[in-house]
């Protein structure tokens, strides 16, 4: 079964990935250390949304601000700058969204920005 995560970057339209660890994701995020910036509920499950840790230390990070919605949505407002991802949160560890699960997560994202969301076929 494939494994998916959304990442939000700040000059592109978010978009669907094949989730390939964690590893994977700093890469396809170009960071090197990632923080969790808040663990919104979407739907039925838990997801968490990752964050550059180092983002407000590079120069002239640039304000994210559907990521920065999302932590309002979650009731965890913070100011996001840089690359952002969302993934699900099994209680223990970050996993991979499922292809349900990501499709909720984009319509989440199209309810708070009021656009379609930049992704390839989701299939289960």
């Amino acid at each position: 079964m494939s494994k998916y995560a959304i990442i939000i970057d700040v000059d592109a339209p978010p978009a669907l990935v094949a989730y390939e660890g964690f590893a994977g994701l700093k890469k396809q995020l170009g960071i090197d250390m990632a923080e969790v910036a808040c663990r919104p509920a979407i739907a039925d499950f838990r997801a968490i949304m990752l964050v550059d840790e180092e983002g407000l230390l590079k120069g002239g990070p640039e304000y994210n601000a559907l990521a920065t919605a999302i932590t309002a949505h979650a009731e965890w407002p913070n100011d996001i700058v840089g690359p952002a991802a969302i993934l699900g949160d099994d209680g223990e560890d970050i996993c991979g969204l499922t292809a349900e699960q990501a499709q909720e997560v984009i319509k989440l994202l199209d309810a708070l920005q009021g656009k379609e969301v930049d992704n390839e076929t989701v299939q289960g």
